[in-house]
Formats: structure tokens, C-alpha cells, sequence
């Protein structure tokens, strides 16, 4: 969406995501803030991680960084 909100509306009209008038809706998209960085966005889960894990609860999941290993899947960088 951030490198290209022409052409991401059009498929996200094809979709029926974005309905109506297609010049609205690319006005619309390219006032969004598409594109904050991986590391910012990690950050919620990180944190939700921490202070939801009790490490006698699961032998499994009694750390931060195993839950985010399953939970985490950084952007691929283009």
C-alpha cells in the first residue's frame, strides 16, 4: 500500500474491500500511514508476550522469545 496506493486500490476494489468511487478511495489510501517498521510493530506482541507468560505454567511456552518465534513473522524486505 505504501509504495503504490494507486495500485493498491484497484485490487482492494476488485476485492470489494474499497467500494465506490475509485479516485475517493485512492485519496483515501494515500492518507493512510502504511508502512511502520517491523521492529516498531514487534514491539505490542513482545510486550503482551512478557507479561502474559508464567514460566510454570508450559514447558513450551515460558519465554518471551518462543512465543514470539511462533507468533512473529517479520515482513520480507523488498
Amino acid at each position: 500500500m505504501r509504495d503504490n496506493f494507486e495500485e493498491a486500490t484497484c485490487i482492494l476494489m476488485e476485492m470489494g474491500w474499497n467500494g465506490g468511487n475509485r479516485e475517493m478511495n485512492v485519496m483515501i489510501n494515500n492518507t493512510l500511514q502504511f508502512g511502520l517498521s517491523d521492529e516498531f510493530t514487534k514491539t505490542t506482541p513482545e510486550d503482551f508476550a512478557g507479561r502474559y507468560i508464567f514460566p510454570d505454567l508450559s514447558e513450551n511456552m515460558n519465554s518471551v522469545k518462543k512465543v514470539m518465534e511462533l507468533a512473529w513473522t517479520p515482513v520480507p524486505e523488498n
